[in-house]
């Protein structure tokens, strides 16, 4: 029998990707449909009680870009470790600065952001639906590492893609795992379906 890593591979093909993307982390497919329906919101634009953990601020979301090298600190590579990250793009974000004293501005809507991670950006309001430009998952990596995670993130990816079906939409998934400057790999949405019907 093939192992997982090599099924990944099958099902995957190369693709371009824009340096210019940003990234934002995606908790679950509830949160998937919150957001088809709402928006990437901040917290002073929710108007129901979510069901999923939620980090952003009171008028900014959270978003963060790829660089790729190992000499800045950065949080995309953390979250894409074990997380489906949602890819937005051609929206206007603030870079974040690592400044003790904007910690203080957090929430509010002063334009002023802080992280400590050097590929943090945050975007004032919402971000609506239109802006997401696709879903990435590093199937490759986690097939490689982590069976258990693997197979987590394919059920989720499952359910996000039967989700989009029933509503028509089209959102194509890159796996991140070996990126090559702007090359990236793109993974067939029907051969997903397919390998977790194989694995159940």
């Amino acid at each position: 029998m093939k192992s997982l890593v090599n099924q990944v591979m099958e099902i995957e093909k190369r693709q371009k990707r824009s340096i210019d993307w940003f990234y934002y982390q995606l908790k679950n497919p509830e949160h998937f449909k919150f957001i088809y329906q709402n928006g990437i919101v901040s917290k002073k634009k929710i108007r129901q009680v979510v069901n999923f953990d939620y980090n952003d601020y009171d008028y900014y979301v959270r978003l963060y870009q790829f660089y790729g090298s190992r000499q800045i600190n950065d949080y995309f590579t953390y979250l894409a470790s074990f997380s489906p990250l949602l890819i937005v793009d051609h929206v206007t974000a603030l870079r974040c600065q690592n400044k003790a004293y904007l910690k203080w501005l957090n929430n509010s809507f002063l334009p002023f952001r802080y992280s400590e991670y050097e590929d943090e950006y945050q975007a004032f309001g919402t971000i609506s639906f239109e802006k997401i430009i696709g879903i990435t998952c590093n199937l490759y990596n986690m097939a490689l590492k982590d069976e258990s995670l693997f197979l987590k993130n394919l059920k989720d990816l499952v359910e996000m893609i039967t989700f989009m079906e029933n509503e028509s939409i089209d959102l194509p998934i890159y796996d991140h795992s070996r990126i090559c400057g702007r090359v990236t790999h793109t993974v067939d949405k029907k051969s997903i379906l397919y390998l977790r019907r194989n694995l159940n």
